[in-house]
């Protein structure tokens, strides 16, 4: 049991820390993430376009809605993150891979 709650602790302890190390884009980005949550919003529940430009979870929304909400402020973010790191990553490679295939020739 103890080793179970070890390894979850884990777990949750690396994703705080990679979060803490991108606070600043993830504060960024935030606004991007709940539009996207506006636009499900509109979409799901027939609301009008002008939801798109106000705050859209109001103390009047049930709870699902409010975790939606939150959960794109937060995992669109990380997403372009992860995103923006692998392509990063893949073009090195390939950058790496062009320059050694121009030393073997």
């Amino acid at each position: 049991m103890a080793q179970l709650v070890d390894n979850y602790t884990s777990k949750l302890k690396r994703c705080f820390v990679y979060i803490g190390q991108h606070t600043m884009f993830v504060l960024g980005t935030q606004y991007l993430g709940f539009k996207v949550g506006n636009i499900l919003q509109i979409i799901f529940q027939g609301r009008n376009i002008n939801w798109l430009e106000m705050y859209g979870v109001t103390e009047e929304e049930n709870f699902g809605w409010k975790a939606i909400y939150f959960l794109c402020g937060i995992l669109i973010p990380l997403t372009i993150i992860k995103g923006r790191d692998a392509l990063t990553q893949r073009l090195k490679m390939r950058r790496y891979d062009g320059e050694r295939q121009s030393k073997d020739m």
